[in-house]
């Protein structure tokens, strides 16, 4: 009966411990994908956190759920759960329980700072202690996560994150301006806390790499597209189309993009004719840039009939090279 005790108390108590041991389930738990577990059972389910369609918005709740999760499985639970909730906010803008909060700005990093409606990155401000706060920390909980005074890299690489991710670089590269900004996180979190040199180092190594990929769209250089005509036509033929297909493309890649469309005729027939000519076959290539999804309000038209050949000729030639329309993109 004795032995039954024994084995008894060390069971209850490994049961007991197993409930209450850290896991990097408490992560899963707070952004819904799993139960609350019970001893050794968890159940899973289906996520209560709707991540949004936006590539950039679900790349950073992906990066912060694994950053939660690692600083769970160390035993860090604040940090899980801080990084859980900014999980949370970039998912779909909503709040968790500690984003938004009172104490935003005077607790844990600044929560509210948001680009462009999408949760940002730690203000470095709130990760910083003065040598007279160090020594009297204990008396304010405000003051018992900030880090080690103010740090000019990280003031620098603050700015210059935040400049990446107010232009269009999430949109054209969300995946690495979502690890940037996770990995700058890390880094300020790792420095508030200075006691682990390596992840200090791996985490800013991690962010200037991930920083250099978030960048913005390089801006187009000027070109120039030439669609050709039959004679005495305005219709697009099938040369012309993948010509056009080109020219929409080229000009997607940037987002000011502005297109003047120049209409151009041979000297054949009368003068007044072909500059009518020429406009039509300028406003054919309007209407098939527009059908590639070219906006109207980025284009110009004009007509020059004959009075600008490419080849010159004498009055009343037939010259293919002639009856075009210049698509100038800048």
């Amino acid at each position: 009966m004795k032995k039954i005790r024994f084995l008894t108390v060390p069971l209850l108590v490994g049961m007991l411990g197993a409930c209450t041991t850290p896991r990097t389930d408490y992560v899963d738990e707070r952004l819904g994908l799993k139960e609350a577990c019970l001893f050794f059972l968890c159940e899973t389910k289906k996520p209560t956190v709707k991540v949004s369609k936006d590539k950039f918005r679900k790349a950073l709740y992906k990066e912060y759920v694994k950053l939660a999760k690692s600083e769970a499985k160390g035993g860090d639970w604040r940090s899980a759960r801080y990084f859980s909730d900014k999980a949370i906010s970039a998912a779909n803008g909503s709040e968790g329980p500690d984003v938004g909060s009172k104490d935003i700005g005077k607790t844990g990093a600044d929560t509210g700072n948001k680009i462009n409606g999408v949760i940002g990155p730690d203000l470095p401000v709130t990760r910083h202690w003065t040598a007279v706060e160090w020594l009297v920390r204990p008396l304010n909980r405000d003051w018992s996560n900030r880090g080690w005074g103010k740090d000019k890299n990280v003031a620098k690489s603050y700015k210059a994150l935040v400049k990446a991710l107010k232009s269009g670089a999430p949109k054209a590269n969300p995946k690495a301006c979502a690890e940037a900004q996770v990995a700058f996180d890390s880094w300020i979190e790792e420095l508030e806390e200075c006691v682990q040199p390596k992840k200090i180092k791996a985490a800013y190594k991690k962010f200037k790499k991930a920083l250099a990929k978030c960048q913005p769209p390089a801006a187009l250089g000027p070109r120039t597209f030439i669609v050709f005509f039959d004679f005495d036509s305005a219709a697009l033929t099938k040369d012309t189309k993948r010509i056009l297909d080109a020219a929409a493309k080229y000009a997607k890649k940037g987002k000011k993009a502005k297109l003047v469309l120049t209409g151009h005729a041979d000297t054949s027939g009368n003068p007044k004719y072909n500059e009518g000519l020429s406009l039509r076959r300028s406003n054919s290539v309007w209407s098939g840039l527009v059908d590639r999804g070219i906006s109207a309000k980025n284009m110009k038209v004009f007509a020059k009939g004959e009075s600008d050949p490419l080849i010159s000729t004498g009055d009343g030639v037939k010259e293919p090279q002639n009856r075009r329309v210049h698509i100038d993109i800048k």
